[in-house]
């Protein structure tokens, strides 16, 4: 049996694992490519560098020079810091120096997703290529996300199955530009074959707006 919603990628119907490893659209499907919207690969680079080279150094100073010269360290403390607060204050420079590296390698990993995700993503080309996106045909809704950490990275919904389709405001942080604001998304309720209802959300990431991803699949889903 069929799953139905959030796939993996040995999950989907051979005929679109391979229109979406060979870039080959059938004829009568309408394809949407998957376009990241974190910005560039260049500034995914550098914005890898601004990160991972100084949470390298930091990784490098703490078994290196922190450590060895903790007692050192504290006898500069306890030169500028009146006893009753030494405690306190090593315990303050301890955790904001924790919660810096903990938040730099936050930043690092995601600048490296970011890279690995522009790297996987290339347009079609007319000799056949992998591509990423949304396959719709007569029967049935398949994605193909570039995202392999997002929510879902595949997905497949039978035209028969879907309940209905809606947009909505959800509150999201877009890492290039480093601000959070809210965007327009797609939200698809269908039933599965245990006749329960589960919702897949689609950012506009598809070459497609959300009030556009949402009309065609009305349009599709109303035929």
């Amino acid at each position: 049996m069929q799953k139905i919603g959030s796939v993996i990628f040995s999950e989907l119907p051979p005929t679109y694992q391979d229109q979406f490893l060979s870039g080959n659209v059938e004829k009568d499907t309408q394809f949407y490519p998957f376009q990241p919207a974190e910005g560039t690969a260049g500034s995914a680079f550098a914005r890898l560098l601004f990160y991972g080279i100084p949470t390298v150094g930091i990784l490098y100073l703490i078994p290196n020079y922190l450590l060895p010269n903790r007692e050192r360290l504290n006898e500069q403390v306890s030169e500028l810091v009146a006893p009753q607060w030494q405690g306190a204050t090593l315990a303050l420079l301890f955790s904001i120096g924790l919660s810096l590296l903990v938040w730099m390698l936050w930043q690092t990993w995601r600048a490296w997703r970011n890279l690995r995700v522009q790297q996987k993503i290339k347009p079609p080309s007319p000799q056949g290529d992998g591509i990423f996106g949304i396959l719709i045909d007569s029967e049935n809704f398949v994605v193909r996300h570039g995202d392999p950490f997002a929510e879902f990275e595949y997905a497949f919904i039978p035209q028969e199955s879907i309940i209905q389709s809606f947009t909505s405001s959800m509150r999201f942080r877009h890492q290039a530009e480093k601000v959070s604001r809210f965007i327009d998304v797609v939200r698809i309720r269908f039933a599965n074959h245990e006749k329960i209802t589960e919702e897949l959300v689609f950012k506009e990431e598809f070459a497609l707006t959300a009030e556009e991803l949402h009309q065609i699949i009305n349009d599709w889903h109303q035929v």
